[in-house]
């Protein structure tokens, strides 16, 4: 029998199956013509044990576990969510201020709109027949259902993201900077009971458990992504009951490569009932800049 914060649920790894000795997984996320298939990425069903953090949010450091919750009030009303110009003005400034304060860095950059990608700014609406309808049909983005580390996540790719935000200057960056890609993430509407958020310990998941992923949002957007493989050595994480005054924030990837990025997903709670809220949220990326030199961590 498991404890009151404990649950048992259903998440999606990517299958270790040997045609990814041939064939690099990939991922296209939008219609295309003609029958090809877009995706190879076979998923593999997995019972976990998803441990409740509300109440034993300070156990879990951001810096060891990858991930932590900090709280913050927005100026924003759910109705200016709609606007992509007052998200960039208001709410990611917002944000970038939280993380200086939360992780006492040199700076911060919020590059969801400073590299003009609009695919980075990610509203989610579920809608009452996902996951039961084809998602590309439908009026908004769907929540995640198979457990993966973000899109540009690599190693590599952070350096090159950095770099585009100093205006591709490469000398700009110190050799010994160390930055951190983070994902935060936060609910439009609350308390989150639908389809909520489930992370994994940073501190649990070793590279083996990666693959590198090729995602074409767009016919001229290729990126990368990290699918994982199950590992009963993960230790799965999330936080009832979040309220929109609540930022999950978690790494994605590190220049010390010693610090793994979260693996995460959304999940089904069987506890949830019919009269609960459809998940709405919103996830924005940033760049942490610390005070810190790689040879201090």
């Amino acid at each position: 029998m498991t404890s009151p914060d404990v649950k048992q649920v259903t998440v999606y790894y990517c299958a270790p199956h040997a045609l990814y000795q041939k064939v690099k997984p990939y991922l296209i996320d939008y219609e295309i013509e003609g029958g090809f298939p877009r995706t190879n990425i076979i998923p593999e069903a997995h019972q976990i044990m998803l441990q409740d953090i509300r109440g034993r949010e300070d156990s879990f450091d951001f810096e060891s576990s990858g991930f932590g919750v900090a709280e913050m009030q927005t100026s924003m009303s759910y109705d200016d969510f709609r606007d992509p110009d007052t998200v960039r003005d208001v709410y990611c400034q917002e944000v970038a201020s939280c993380l200086l304060q939360y992780t006492d860095a040199a700076a911060v950059q919020v590059f969801d709109f400073a590299l003009m990608v609009w695919r980075f700014l990610k509203i989610r609406r579920r809608h009452p027949s996902y996951p039961f309808q084809v998602t590309d049909k439908l009026p908004a983005l769907q929540p995640a259902m198979q457990v993966h580390v973000d899109p540009d996540s690599s190693h590599e790719n952070l350096k090159w993201i950095v770099q585009s935000l100093q205006g591709g200057n490469a000398e700009c960056m110190s050799a010994e900077q160390r930055c951190t890609y983070c994902n935060v993430w936060r609910p439009l509407k609350g308390p989150v009971l639908d389809w909520s958020l489930a992370m994994c310990n940073a501190q649990t998941v070793r590279s083996e458990d990666l693959m590198s992923t090729d995602v074409l949002g767009g016919k001229h957007m290729l990126t990368e992504d990290m699918r994982v493989f199950y590992n009963e050595r993960h230790e799965w994480l999330y936080l009832s009951n979040q309220t929109p005054d609540e930022l999950l924030i978690f790494r994605q990837a590190d220049t010390n490569s010693t610090f793994m990025g979260v693996p995460h997903t959304s999940f089904s709670d069987p506890s949830a009932s019919q009269s609960d809220y459809l998940r709405e949220s919103i996830e924005i990326r940033a760049i942490i800049y610390h005070k810190s030199k790689l040879t201090e961590t």
